[in-house]
């Protein structure tokens, strides 16, 4: 069995130029509201199949924030990452709530 590796980053504003040294078995997106899926796009190439990816915020019951014409944050994530196939989606019905995607190959 693999040595357990965690290599936990505290970053702050959008996450463009974050280039991991290995493969992300989970990411945790909590950063601007607009940042979120560019950021999730941008790590893709890291995330391994079977990845889960929590963003927080997600639920538009909620407030959850409009991002870009008229979109919330989960309606984004639908159109750009679960509809095109990246990923599959769980919405977790907290108080401002939190997607888990599962990263797919």
């Amino acid at each position: 069995m693999a040595p357990l590796v965690i290599d936990l980053r505290l970053c702050s504003g959008s996450e463009l130029e974050l280039e991991p040294d290995a493969t992300v078995d989970l990411a945790y997106l909590d950063s601007c509201y607009r940042c979120r899926v560019p950021e999730l796009l941008h790590l893709r190439r890291w995330l391994r199949p079977g990845a889960v990816v929590a963003v927080h915020d997600t639920r538009p019951e909620a407030g959850s924030h409009e991002i870009e014409g008229g979109l919330s944050l989960r309606q984004a994530l639908q159109r750009d990452v679960v509809a095109p196939g990246l990923a599959r989606a769980i919405d977790l019905p907290t108080p401002r709530g939190l997607t888990l995607l599962e990263v797919l190959p």
